[in-house]
């Protein structure tokens, strides 16, 4: 799982809280855009969580080109509590969104409901991610 955002003490309580769940294995942490890809082209992560406002001009274009080269790789996008975000996410081609104002506790609980709901990950906390599938070529 990769994990986008430009705050940093935000992704790090992100990371803490979504690495206490068996379900989720290892999460990398990019700052900008390019990061982004640069991690998820390394890793092939089943999820990537992606700040909207991650770069103004380069957020929605790389969730775009991970759609385009990364199928197996769904794009949960984090947005601010507008119908514009919501707009672009969903025109960026995100598998969903979430909405960035209930903190990281909260975000943490929305997030595994999301991620089930699109099939990237198991609904029971209790079960790891699936190990059997080869990673993509």
């Amino acid at each position: 799982m990769v994990v986008a955002d430009g705050d940093r003490d935000f992704v790090e309580t992100l990371r803490a809280g979504l690495e206490r769940d068996a379900r989720v294995q290892g999460v990398g942490a990019a700052a900008t855009a390019s990061e982004l890809l640069d991690l998820v082209e390394i890793l092939s992560p089943d999820i990537a969580l992606v700040d909207l406002d991650l770069d103004p001009a380069g957020a929605a274009d790389a969730i775009q080109l991970i759609g385009r080269t990364r199928s197996s790789t769904q794009v949960l996008v984090l947005v601010r509590d507008d119908e514009d975000g919501v707009f672009r996410a969903r025109a960026a081609g995100a598998s969903g969104y979430m909405r960035k104002t209930s903190g990281a506790d909260g975000l943490r609980e929305s997030f595994f409901e999301l991620a089930s709901l699109v099939g990237a990950l198991s609904a029971d906390p209790s079960q790891p991610p699936d190990s059997s599938q080869p990673p993509d070529p």
